[in-house]
């Protein structure tokens, strides 16, 4: 009699810990596909950069056994890029085009593509002589994928989107 009350009292504990093990997998696979989205983004020069500015911690107590006294580092954010002078945005609320369509910039100025909707990229038509732009074709893009690519050759730029060529293309200029 008492090894069945025994077995009845644990058999539900046994039950709770297989299921627990088993309800980790699934929480695990839906956290690797959540992050495998790819982003693409070249950044030819830095954005902004994590600087350690040393702070002094000593509030004159000396804290307790010497804590309190020592320098401490926190980092602050400083912006060191020169600012992106067009924002183009890559079919926004998904419509087959780039807005602006055109624009001018000038030598030496960073664009900056936002996916507003996914399956698209961007692909230079034709780029001046010199100018060194790939774009960004490789692959198409998911929403939220941001690229930036800073200008230096004068001249007139093309480009479009490869699966929606022939409806969905941009060009711009730069003086």
């Amino acid at each position: 009699m008492q090894r069945r009350g025994f077995l009845s009292r644990i058999a539900p504990l046994g039950l709770l810990a297989l299921a627990g093990c088993s309800g980790d997998e699934s929480a695990a696979t839906a956290t690797e596909t959540a992050t495998e989205t790819p982003t693409a983004t070249e950044t030819p020069t830095q954005t902004a950069t994590d600087t350690p500015t040393p702070t002094s911690a000593d509030d004159g107590g000396g804290g307790y056994g010497g804590y309190g006294d020592e320098d401490t580092a926190t980092a602050t954010q400083t912006a060191t890029a020169t600012d992106v002078a067009q924002t183009v945005t890559v079919a926004p609320d998904g419509s087959l085009e780039f807005s602006p369509a055109s624009f001018t910039i000038a030598a030496g100025d960073t664009v900056r593509w936002v996916w507003d909707d996914s399956g698209h990229n961007v692909s230079p038509g034709s780029v001046p002589s010199g100018a060194e732009w790939d774009g960004r074709d490789s692959d198409v893009y998911p929403s939220g994928t941001t690229y930036e690519h800073t200008f230096e050759t004068t001249g007139e730029y093309e480009y479009h989107c490869d699966p929606h060529e022939g409806v969905m293309g941009g060009s711009f200029t730069v003086e």
